[in-house]
């Protein structure tokens, strides 16, 4: 009877079987990955909301990520005996009037992470001092429009006359005189306005202006401030200052173009379109950042966040202009502050 009862439960067994395949190491790395990306994202969009709002800007960090995963399996069966003096037979089994089997197997898994508030005088100490241009090495000069990554890092150019009079020129859309910023700053690029090694000190980069200027031209500045000097025939005799931001001023004037854009009457600060690189499939689209308030349920996102009041704000997963670049730039600045002590020792909050 006992090899009879062995037949029968094996292909009960086998029948009641699912078969169970866990997330492979590969997969559970790339879902971790792609949460990380979007984590980071929605992050530095949420601080140029607030930003543009006037509200403080605030960083977590994630130090640490440990991976758990569990398996277990259970069988469970039942059988049904007759309670009567017949003598009853199933399967060859005596009295024996069902039987039933219900294997199981569950698979589970998760991550532990800690989050790490970057609110401490290490991080903002380095956060709010005025950028070194030795850093801007970092931002992809070749890779990035030269208008895009001088605009995030440009806080306004003061041209100085020989007598002393100074006109000062205000990279802010929200400022009324703003195209006076534009005109001065597309001349600057016009005529080769970059970053090259500096005269007296060797690798150190600065602001020069690489075509000397003309007879005619509209501006014309002393010779140092040309990136080959002994080329320059019509020197001038003006003086050109560059204030140059913060990373904290960065993430500010993102959140003024994100503001200037919502307006009553709109002002979009945008990149000329030329044939130096090829920008976006779009040519029409060349805004530096673009966040829509409020935005149809169905328009894609690329990121989403909330302010204070519940307003929805968005990236559109298209036609977004350089936002996703500019998103990019700024995470290189962050990641550029963290010096160290800049973490916490301890992790802020843990979660399961």
């Amino acid at each position: 009877m006992f090899k009879k009862f062995f037949v029968i439960l094996v292909p009960l067994f086998l029948m009641g079987c699912k078969t169970l395949y866990p997330p492979t190491f590969d997969q559970q790395t790339q879902a971790y990955t792609k949460s990380i990306e979007q984590y980071q994202i929605n992050q530095l969009f949420t601080n140029i909301i607030r930003a543009s709002e006037s509200r403080p800007i605030a960083f977590v960090e994630i130090p640490s990520v440990l991976g758990n995963a569990s398996s277990a399996s259970s069988l469970g069966g039942s059988f049904s005996l007759a309670e009567t003096q017949a003598n009853t037979t199933l399967w060859g089994i005596s009295n024996l009037t069902g039987a039933g089997l219900s294997p199981n197997q569950s698979y589970s898994q998760g991550f532990t992470f800690t989050q790490s508030s970057l609110d401490n005088a290490v991080f903002w100490k380095e956060f709010l001092s005025t950028l070194n241009l030795e850093k801007t090495k970092y931002f992809g000069l070749h890779t990035y429009p030269r208008e895009l990554v001088f605009k995030l890092l440009i806080e306004n150019f003061s041209i100085v006359e020989k007598n002393g009079d100074m006109e000062l020129f205000l990279n802010n859309p929200l400022f009324s005189g703003y195209k006076k910023f534009d005109d001065l700053f597309n001349f600057l690029i016009d005529n080769g306005f970059t970053l090259a090694e500096s005269i007296s000190e060797k690798n150190a980069p600065r602001f020069c202006l690489a075509r000397p200027p003309q007879e005619n031209s509209q501006y014309r500045f002393e010779k140092e401030y040309y990136c080959y000097p002994d080329q320059v025939k019509f020197p001038g005799e003006k003086k050109l200052v560059i204030y140059v931001r913060s990373s904290k001023d960065i993430f500010d004037y993102v959140g003024k173009v994100v503001k200037a854009q919502h307006l009553p009457n709109p002002v979009y600060v945008e990149i000329r379109a030329n044939t130096e690189y090829v920008y976006n499939d779009d040519p029409k689209n060349n805004k530096i950042f673009v966040a829509i308030k409020n935005p149809s349920m169905f328009t894609a996102r690329y990121a989403q966040t909330y302010d204070l009041r519940g307003t929805s704000y968005i990236i559109p997963a298209e036609d977004n202009g350089f936002s996703q670049t500019v998103l990019s730039i700024l995470h290189q600045l962050v990641i550029l502050t963290k010096i160290p002590g800049s973490a916490g020792q301890t992790p802020g909050i843990l979660v399961r």
